[in-house]
């Protein structure tokens, strides 16, 4: 992560690669590419084009503001990616959803999607990765939280999977919730499995 007291100043010239953000160090091929992208375009835009990507590495900027893709157009491949998910062709819908993860990173439903999808063919390790990205930027999310705590559960971590249906619990919400009601149902299920392991 690039320290947020850089200096835009200093990264004004491509010919010198020294001027690039330190982040850019520890990835050469990027660091290849974005010089290569620099001399190419005007001059007068290169120094907008650094504090474009001064502002995402620092998580200020999306990668589609930056390419200026619309929030209407992500709309819409969030649409067809989750009709892919509904239609069970998950290769598609992970390949939709990873795109927009990286398009927009600052948006938890993207990683709660690509949880889901990694979850329906069982790569649950990978599931519950995407559910904890979504969570940190979204902490409350209910479906995220039950998602993952079942996931947790079938690999084990029975008090890892608790401690996600015991913040469910303490969510205000109503009783009737499907959500709230299938979080009670695993923890109660958990609860036995870690019994009978503790006793075992």
């Amino acid at each position: 992560m690039v320290s947020s007291d850089k200096s835009i100043s200093t990264m004004k010239d491509p010919d010198n690669e020294n001027k690039l953000p330190e982040f850019f160090d520890k990835h050469p091929e990027i660091k290849a590419k974005i010089v290569d992208y620099l001399k190419e375009i005007p001059k007068e835009h290169r120094e907008k084009s650094l504090e474009e990507f001064h502002k995402y590495i620092n998580g200020e900027m999306t990668w589609g503001e930056i390419r200026k893709i619309s929030r209407r157009l992500q709309k819409e491949v969030a649409r067809v990616a989750y009709l892919k998910f509904k239609m069970r062709d998950y290769t598609k819908a992970e390949s939709l959803f990873m795109g927009l993860a990286v398009i927009d990173h600052t948006n938890w439903y993207y990683r709660a999607a690509l949880g889901a999808v990694y979850q329906k063919q069982k790569r649950f390790d990978q599931a519950v990765e995407e559910y904890t990205k979504a969570l940190s930027l979204k902490e409350d999310e209910v479906t995220t939280l039950v998602n993952r705590g079942e996931c947790l559960a079938i690999t084990k971590d029975f008090d890892g999977a608790l401690a996600d249906f015991d913040r469910v619990a303490s969510l205000p919400l109503p009783d009737n919730n499907p959500w709230v009601a299938r979080s009670k149902v695993l923890r109660k299920r958990v609860m036995m499995m870690k019994n009978e392991v503790e006793d075992g």
